[in-house]
């Protein structure tokens, strides 16, 4: 339930973590579950790259007056499986994208957080020599019918996979990505050509650019030298468009506190589609990691 900075490009995804102040609780129910709270005052977004093109006016953040949020969560840690259930009432990380003023200095927007209510299960267990886990997601939004092209329509995300020690040091991990928009509306029927494109924006940072999206994940990991050196190589792909990622890195640990990391970033696909959108953002990278 934590905001990101998507601007900052780290080669770790958790560096991008905003804090958010909160309050938690847990309870141990038996040695097997645990009741967690959290109860958040303050709202802080995800910070997301947005594009300056002449004519279009960014006109900066509305966040709703109602800012407590709170999320619970049921963990059972079973013999053979483990699962949780979890429920979060609060904004929505991601702006909505909304027009605010069209003129001749050309057409100005705002970004706008409404409140989301979302409950998630997920489960994971190990068959044989396979890990195999699940996570599905339901999220309502403020626009149930599908009909605001300035709000995100209630959606279902599911993922879906496993892994295995294919050899000894070397791990494949595969999932299955699966999106599914309910009320869903092309953009292309809004006659509109300023709310057709504000729709279209917003589809893409909702991953709404089609009522069913899906697609596949592979990780392919391989630890060399006493596990010192770690070598990766992680794809994604959507198979409605076509636009993928690929990530390879290389890892070495010189001493238990320091570590070098060199690798990429590379963007496929065309501008209106979910990943093809950034190859703005395709980059190498070598890093430097204190420990201690």
């Amino acid at each position: 339930i934590s905001s990101r900075d998507r601007t900052l490009l780290f080669p770790e995804d958790d560096d991008q973590r905003r804090g958010n102040f909160m309050m938690t609780g847990n309870y141990s129910v038996n040695e097997s579950s645990n009741v967690s709270v959290y109860w958040l005052p303050e709202f802080r977004p995800n910070v997301i790259p947005i594009t300056s093109v002449p004519g279009v006016n960014n006109q900066g953040k509305e966040t709703s007056a109602q800012l407590l949020q709170f999320a619970a969560k049921y963990e059972y840690f079973g013999k053979g499986v483990d699962w949780s259930f979890s429920y979060f009432d609060g904004l929505d990380r991601n702006p909505n994208l909304a027009i605010t003023a069209v003129g001749p200095q050309g057409v100005s927007f705002i970004q706008r957080y409404y409140r989301v209510r979302a409950i998630g299960f997920d489960a994971s267990t190990i068959i044989g020599r396979y890990g195999l886990r699940s996570e599905v997601a339901y999220v309502r939004t403020k626009d149930e019918t599908g009909t605001n092209p300035e709000i995100y329509n209630p959606y279902l995300f599911a993922v879906i996979g496993g892994d295995r020690d294919v050899a000894q040091n070397f791990n494949v991990n595969v999932q299955y990505l699966f999106h599914y928009t309910f009320s869903y509306q092309s953009p292309n029927t809004i006659q509109n050509p300023i709310f057709r494109a504000i729709g279209e924006a917003n589809n893409l940072l909702s991953l709404q650019t089609h009522q069913v999206l899906h697609g596949l994940s592979v990780r392919l990991n391989h630890r060399w030298l006493n596990d010192s050196l770690e070598t990766s190589l992680t794809s994604v792909v959507f198979f409605n468009d076509g636009d993928f990622l690929i990530t390879p890195k290389i890892t070495y640990k010189v001493t238990d506190n320091v570590r070098i990391s060199v690798g990429g970033d590379y963007y496929s696909g065309s501008t209106n589609t979910v990943l093809g959108r950034l190859k703005d953002n395709n980059t190498g990278y070598i890093a430097l990691r204190f420990g201690y």
